[in-house]
């Protein structure tokens, strides 16, 4: 018995290839999605700092959206457990 070795391909072990984001809803609204996870702003930062040294256009701007999103999550945070006498 002869075992073959696979080598991966850019559609996977069966080689399918990917429907592209314009034609598949699913791939558009996932997208849309990571523009409110605080992780898609901070990845580039930290891979800017580490490689490519200092980008400021990229990394001001992801910075201000992080800090926009702790603004809105700490006043949040403030509204739901403010302290009541009584």
């Amino acid at each position: 018995m002869v075992i073959a070795p696979v080598a991966p391909t850019p559609g996977g072990l069966n080689g399918n290839r990917t429907v592209s984001g314009a034609s598949n809803p699913l791939s558009r609204w996932t997208t849309t999605l990571t523009f409110i996870v605080p992780a898609r702003y901070l990845i580039p930062s930290l891979t800017t700092l580490f490689l490519a040294g200092d980008l400021w256009p990229l990394f001001l701007r992801n910075v201000a959206v992080l800090l926009g999103f702790g603004t809105i999550l700490i006043a949040l945070a403030a509204r739901t457990t403010r302290k009541r006498i009584g």
